[in-house]
């Protein structure tokens, strides 16, 4: 990369350089921190774009010397600084017509434009200093280890375990849930190809054929998709979220929805932000709209869905609501999700024991789950960051049990995708235990290679391979749950 622009800028200094100027003068080493404030006094344009970054400093820095208010800073987006300093120039490194663009109004910016900008740009930084900043972030450490250790819940003891085994055996009537992206199949950059396997249609067709046991599936999926592959199937399909049912072998009803008049204004700016993020695309249903970023670059994709959740929030008609999904936003009506069509389920028969399996996200599903459930299993990584996802989740959980559904408990906290011998495990699991004694389930499953490759496959890892160590301990997950020895 070095040699290369080494190259570049040699062929440009050669074709445009004068005796008197060189067009352009390029550094590859530190400097002094004087030296440096004279560079950033001399800059008509700071240009700070890179790829990844945390706060940059270099940023406020060239600022901090503006003491005339003039000059132009360019930042890129996907800096850390950018959410402090919205009055630069803020673009997409990721674009280069842009990035060109932007140099271009930079080098023609007004003098009294400068100077509005810098003016409350040097304002926030001298208001937020270094001090400003300390304070702010012990304040936010203190916040979150109260909040922690108010939403401490109490664990389950053995005898719950075992009533919750006993009435699952004595159950007259079992209904499964089960969504379909990310719980029957795994998920795919393109939606259509996540088709499901004959093995796993053999297994669907099994638990049809048993008289105590009704089998749905809920899905965001149009209904054309789920009629295709599931319809010979002796079991109830949920299509769009709620809008199509299908009650097993009957014809597809349709709830009515609101007017979608809301199309014609809000699919051009899911447009706008596909232009501007590639690897994404619109996904039109017949009552809804889908904004996919699966394929888009990780931290690019993540931030241009925060903006387009803050714009399309803004614009929102009665009667239209936004899901947050895995990697997919999608408006929906309001009145239409599939808390509602799993209500409608469980008022229409019933039943004894229900399983519902969520996908990986804390959004409306989740939360409609949590306050239509008894008992909840949480699956965690050996990681950090799961850790601070599980204390959001407890929140929530501490939030629903106040207001919603006082019968909620949590059945226990699963450790995934663990490698013992790794010291951060190690010490992930010890800080569980002694934060969750004995609400942690002493099944662990274990970072395993079959399992990763099992939902490529299309298949559940026991299917996959029932001999591998993740296949058994999931075995053994299912006997703890249950208090049953081999």
């Amino acid at each position: 990369m070095k040699r290369e622009t080494d190259e570049i800028i040699g062929r440009v200094n050669g074709k445009f350089a004068t005796v008197n100027w060189t067009p352009i003068w390029y550094y590859y080493r530190s400097f002094d921190f004087d030296d440096l404030i004279d560079l950033y006094r001399l800059s008509d344009i700071a240009m700070v774009t890179p790829l990844r970054d945390g706060m940059n400093l270099v940023a406020k820095e060239y600022l901090a010397t503006r003491i005339n208010n003039d000059g132009v800073l360019i930042l890129s987006e996907l800096a850390g600084s950018s959410k402090e300093l919205p009055q630069a120039l803020l673009v997409n490194p990721f674009d280069i017509e842009q990035l060109s663009e932007f140099i271009k109004i930079a080098l023609e910016m007004p003098l009294k434009e400068q100077k509005e900008r810098n003016i409350l740009l040097r304002k926030r930084i001298r208001r937020y200093d270094i001090n400003k900043w300390s304070s702010s972030f012990m304040k936010a450490l203190n916040d979150s280890s109260n909040k922690e250790y108010s939403s401490q819940v109490k664990l389950i003891d053995k005898s719950i375990a075992n009533k919750i085994s006993k009435t699952y055996k004595e159950s007259r009537n079992k209904l499964l849930l089960l969504d379909y992206d990310g719980t029957m199949v795994g998920f795919q950059e393109n939606p259509n190809k996540a088709i499901p396997t004959k093995d796993l249609l053999e297994l669907i067709k099994k638990l049809t054929k048993k008289e105590d046991t009704d089998l749905v599936i809920i899905s965001g999926r149009p209904y054309e998709f789920l009629e295709k592959y599931f319809t010979h199937l002796n079991v109830t399909l949920v299509a769009e979220h709620g809008v199509f049912t299908k009650f097993k072998q009957n014809k597809w009803e349709q709830k009515k929805s609101i007017s979608e008049d809301w199309k014609e204004h809000l699919i051009p700016i899911l447009d706008t932000f596909t232009d501007n993020t590639p690897g994404t695309f619109i996904e039109q249903k017949t009552s809804s709209v889908a904004w996919h970023y699966r394929k888009a670059d990780p931290e690019l994709g993540t931030k241009r869905s925060v903006e387009l959740k803050t714009v399309l929030t803004s614009l929102l008609p009665n009667g239209l609501t936004l899901l947050d999904g895995n990697k997919v936003l999608e408006l929906v009506p309001a009145n239409i999700n599939k808390g509602v069509v799993a209500l409608d389920l469980l008022n229409s028969k019933d039943y004894d024991f229900i399983l519902i399996d969520c996908p990986p996200s804390l959004g409306l599903l989740t939360l409609n789950v949590l306050v239509a459930s008894n008992n909840v299993l949480i699956p965690i990584q050996s990681e950090f960051f799961a850790l601070e996802g599980l204390k959001n989740l407890q929140e929530t959980i501490r939030l629903v049990q106040d207001n919603m559904n006082n019968d909620l408990k949590i059945l226990g906290i699963l450790i995934t995708m663990h490698t013992k011998r790794l010291r951060l495990a190690r010490k992930v699991e010890n800080l569980l235990k002694s934060n969750f004694k004995n609400k942690l389930l002493k099944t662990k499953i274990s970072r395993n290679i079959r399992l990763a490759e099992a939902p490529d496959d299309g298949k559940p890892a026991i299917m996959y391979d029932v001999d591998c160590a993740g296949a058994k301990n999931y075995m053994e997950l299912a006997l703890e749950i249950l208090n049953e020895k081999k």
